[in-house]
């Protein structure tokens, strides 16, 4: 079934819209009893379930040979971003992130060759996920907290400001990618997209 394509993009496969993941500790882990609604450590209200655990998204782009395109939960914080990177990198116990090459790693890491397209969320200009209105009032907050470079130019569309902070959010996990993969690997290897929908 999956022949024909050369990227899995696994938005749906792991939970992307409506995620309320924002620390690592919150992830679904392959040990779960179920990738979908079985989560302890997550709420069901989700319509695509809690979402499957990283190590599984990787395992399938490493068994078919394909590509891997993994959206960023919305409301995930900075370690949970990097320990993402390691984990695609470097593989994991399960739990936690390997930090370095591991000559049996329990859950493997992404394998050599495969490219990582890095997205964060989903479709944030889409108000029917609750993504987007996070993001919008996260954008509205850091202006009202002064010298925000969201409106660095006088700028006073507050839906422009939620636009300006998911292209300034990409940067921010691009850079923890970097810090994980190398110089090297970016835009060769592991390549960071901004998304947009044109009418």
């Amino acid at each position: 079934t999956l022949a024909p394509y050369s990227v899995l993009r696994t938005m749906d496969f792991v939970g992307t819209n409506q995620a309320q993941s924002a620390r690592w500790v919150d992830r679904t882990r392959p040990a779960h009893a179920s990738q979908h609604r079985g989560n302890p450590t997550r709420p069901v209200g989700n319509y695509q379930g809690r979402g499957a655990a990283w190590e599984f998204a990787v395992l399938l782009a490493n068994q078919t040979g394909k590509d891997l395109w993994i959206s960023v939960p919305a409301e995930a914080d900075n370690d949970y971003i990097t320990k993402l990177a390691q984990l695609i990198r470097y593989g994991s116990d399960g739990t936690n992130p390997y930090t370095s090459a591991q000559a049996s790693p329990v859950w493997p890491g992404l394998a050599s060759g495969r490219k990582l397209y890095v997205e964060y969320s989903n479709e944030l200009w889409n108000t029917i996920f609750a993504q987007t209105d996070a993001n919008h009032a996260a954008a509205k907050a850091e202006v009202a907290a002064g010298s925000s470079p969201l409106n660095f130019d006088g700028e006073t569309n507050e839906w422009n400001w939620g636009w300006r902070r998911v292209a300034a959010r990409t940067v921010d996990i691009s850079k923890a990618f970097r810090s994980v993969w190398g110089d090297a690997a970016m835009m060769t290897q592991v390549r960071p997209v901004l998304m947009s929908q044109l009418g």
